[in-house]
C-alpha cells in the first residue's frame, strides 16, 4: 500500500463518512446538550465508521484473521505508541472536543506489559458500537451523536497518523498529510505539511 493509493481507498472513504455526519448537524446541532440524542441515523453512522475503522486498522496491521478483534489491532498498532493516539479532537464551530483513545492511554501507560482491554471501561464508543450490532433491541440508545463523533474522531486519528507514516517509506509521497482536508475534525499530528483543499497544500514552519 503506497501514499496515493491510501489516499484512494481510505481517506476518500472518511471524507464520504464525515460528510454524512456533518449533513445530521441540520437537524441536531453538535453541542454537549445533544450528545445523548439517538436516531436511527446515528445507528447507521456509528456501525458504518466503526466498520470502516475495522477496515483501517486490518490494512495496518496486515491482520486478516475472521477472529481478530478490537485487542489485536490495539496490541500491534497502538501499544507502547499511545502517546501518537491520544490526540484531542476539535469539532468544527462547535464547543465539543473529544479524545477517544485518552483512557485506553491511561490504562496502557500503568501496565509493563499489554493486556486484554474492557471496552466498556476504555473505549466505550467501541463497545457501543458492538452492542448495538448485536443486541440493538436492549442497548439502542447507544446510537447517539456523542458515540458518533467519538468514533469518526477515532477513525480521524488512525488515518491521520497512518498517512504519516506511509509518507515516510513512499519515495512518491509529496507530503505526510492526507491530500484534501477534513472539514469537520481537526487535531496536531506533528506533519510537516497541511492540506489547503483542490489538491493545494502547505509547509509547516517547525
Amino acid at each position: 500500500m503506497n501514499w496515493m493509493d491510501y489516499q484512494n481507498k481510505y481517506w476518500k472513504k472518511y471524507l464520504y463518512l464525515e460528510s454524512r455526519v456533518i449533513e445530521t448537524e441540520h437537524y441536531v446541532t453538535f453541542s454537549h446538550e445533544n450528545l445523548k440524542t439517538f436516531s436511527n441515523v446515528y445507528e447507521e453512522l456509528l456501525i458504518s465508521i466503526c466498520s470502516e475503522l475495522e477496515s483501517v486498522f486490518i490494512e495496518w496491521s496486515g491482520e486478516t484473521n475472521n477472529n481478530t478483534n478490537i485487542n489485536t489491532y490495539i496490541k500491534k498498532i497502538i501499544f507502547r505508541k499511545e502517546d501518537h493516539f491520544d490526540k484531542e479532537i476539535s469539532i468544527f464551530l462547535s464547543d465539543v472536543k473529544v479524545k477517544p483513545f485518552n483512557k485506553l492511554k491511561l490504562f496502557l501507560c500503568e501496565l509493563n506489559e499489554y493486556k486484554k482491554i474492557d471496552s466498556k471501561t476504555h473505549l466505550k464508543w467501541w463497545f457501543s458500537y458492538n452492542k448495538i450490532k448485536h443486541d440493538k433491541s436492549n442497548y439502542y440508545k447507544l446510537a447517539n451523536l456523542e458515540n458518533v463523533l467519538y468514533s469518526l474522531a477515532a477513525l480521524f486519528i488512525v488515518e491521520n497518523l497512518r498517512i504519516k507514516k506511509l509518507a515516510e517509506s513512499d519515495s512518491n509521497a509529496d507530503r505526510d498529510c492526507p491530500i484534501s482536508p477534513a472539514k469537520l475534525l481537526s487535531g496536531k499530528f506533528n506533519t510537516r505539511y497541511i492540506a489547503l483543499g483542490n489538491d493545494l497544500h502547505a509547509e509547516i514552519d517547525i
